[in-house]
């Protein structure tokens, strides 16, 4: 069985993820607007996939979060 803690999951947080990849597709709009409302413009909207774009180098932890 599959396990993953929160920290091991924000340790490897991709840049890019494609439309197909994404769990319940039909709320994408409503996350990411709720997202960009917490930090401004972390999610990038693209042809076919999506790009978690951090403000912050390194990424400040509640843009990891987000």
């Amino acid at each position: 069985m599959l396990t993953l803690d929160i920290q091991s999951i924000l340790n490897f947080i991709p840049n890019e993820i494609s439309w197909q990849d994404i769990v319940q597709f039909e709320k994408l709009d409503d996350r990411v607007t709720i997202a960009n409302d917490l930090c401004a413009n972390i999610i990038g909207v693209n042809e076919g996939t999506i790009e978690w774009c951090p403000n912050e180098n390194p990424p400040e932890h509640l843009e990891k979060l987000v």
